[in-house]
């Protein structure tokens, strides 16, 4: 939200590399990865006037239609091809090249984000000084280093659960079927934790990465309690606070794993 900011964010990034690096870095690479990302499947329809053999020039030219396909206040950051419905039977293909029809129709998954968002990032780094190479979906790349191919194809969710989002990544049959980002993170904890013990954000936030695992809260003394700025407070009501956030984190991790 504060450009400025961010910017001086970015710059001193870079400077702190080039010390770390001992050279100049020239141009980076951009992760996009913000609560305006999202997913959507875009459909597009090929006609035949007779009976013809699916080429890849017609597979070619129906991915440059759904590539061309504007969304209101967005960009199209990723396209990538899901399935292909022959003549309009109930089976799908994955790779139709070869197939003769009369009709086809062909599935397509479109990495959305907020233009508003992309070009205050770009705004960003030219006021930083620092030229962008390209852009990557954050969350793919993510995928990339940590799924194996089986996950992918027997399916799995993958989360990456942040501080002040939670990005919910979907595969099933080696593909991407549905990506969102939730405006829920780890900070709601931290500030639960400052509004209800009455104590700074800074504390609030050690209380959570010392007391906040999982396996730790249960299994502690429910009489055992700790000193905060003079008061007596049970590691129990810590553990309640944590545990109700998350809660609510993860039913909205599961909500949109049903959708």
């Amino acid at each position: 939200y504060n450009l400025d900011k961010t910017a001086n964010a970015i710059a001193e990034v870079v400077e702190r590399l080039n010390s770390i690096l001992a050279t100049k870095i020239e141009k980076v690479y951009v992760g996009y990865n913000a609560k305006g990302l999202r997913s959507v499947i875009s459909k597009v329809e090929h006609q035949f006037e007779e009976e013809t053999v699916v080429s890849q020039e017609v597979i070619d030219d129906m991915f440059q239609q759904c590539s061309e396909i504007e969304y209101d206040g967005y960009v199209n950051l990723f396209q990538e091809s899901q399935e292909y419905i022959v003549d309009n039977k109930r089976g799908t293909e994955t790779d139709p090249i070869g197939v003769a029809c009369r009709s086809l129709e062909g599935s397509y998954l479109n990495i959305l984000l907020k233009k508003q968002v992309a070009d205050y990032i770009a705004q960003c780094f030219m006021t930083a000084q620092v030229e962008i190479v390209d852009g990557y979906v954050a969350p793919m790349v993510q995928a990339d280093a940590v799924l194996s191919d089986d996950d992918r194809q027997q399916g799995c969710v993958l989360v990456d659960y942040g501080a002040d989002t939670t990005t919910v990544s979907v595969y099933k049959n080696g593909l991407l079927r549905f990506l969102r980002v939730i405006p829920l993170g780890s900070a709601l904890i931290t500030r639960d934790l400052s509004a209800i013990l009455k104590i700074e954000p800074d504390q609030a936030e050690q209380l959570k990465c010392t007391y906040g695992l999982c396996n730790l809260i249960g299994s502690r003394d429910e009489a055992e309690t700790i000193l905060l700025n003079d008061k007596k407070v049970s590691l129990n009501e810590i553990g309640e606070i944590i545990e109700a956030r998350n809660e609510e984190i993860l039913r909205n991790v599961c909500f949109q794993i049903k959708a």
